[in-house]
């Protein structure tokens, strides 16, 4: 077999590897976090991840609610009563180029319906972009009333 043939098979191997072999060349990333809600009420967080592969661990509740009926679905993300503080356990995905990791909170205790009739312009949600590693987050409501989350020390000089 010629070389540059052979090269050509054994890269579409490859790809196929990575491909049905489960994700198994998609780079890990873990995120912990500690978040502060410094409003004057519960806030629900949680991770969401913007690209493939799909992982149920880092779904928003619209993507849950595509694969279950919503009624039989277990509350989306951990609530977090005002003026509290509630640190992460660690939480690992597979991260491919492209793909990113969110923090998402809604105002309030919801139900899954209700976070789902939140949309992204929402006041009452806030996403943050998250790094690999320890974020610690303070979740806020700014002047106009809109919940921000931001990392703790953002914006101090």
């Amino acid at each position: 077999m010629p070389m540059r043939l052979r090269s050509g098979v054994l890269l579409i191997a490859a790809v196929v590897f990575c491909i049905v072999g489960g994700g198994g060349c998609a780079p890990k990333a873990t995120f912990d976090l500690t978040i502060m809600n410094q409003t004057d009420r519960p806030v629900t967080v949680g991770l969401v991840k913007d690209g493939p592969p799909y992982e149920r661990e880092w779904a928003g509740p619209e993507k849950l609610a595509i694969e279950s009926p919503l009624e039989s679905l277990p509350p989306w993300g951990h609530v977090i009563p005002p003026g509290r503080m509630m640190d992460s356990s660690p939480v690992t995905g597979a991260f491919p180029q492209g793909a990113l990791a969110y923090l998402r909170v809604y105002a309030g205790e919801r139900s899954n319906a209700e976070l789902m009739a939140i949309g992204p312009d929402s006041p009452d949600r806030a996403e943050l972009l998250l790094y690999p590693g320890h974020s610690e987050i303070i979740v806020r409501r700014d002047e106009t009333g809109r919940y921000r989350a931001e990392r703790a020390g953002a914006g101090r000089k």
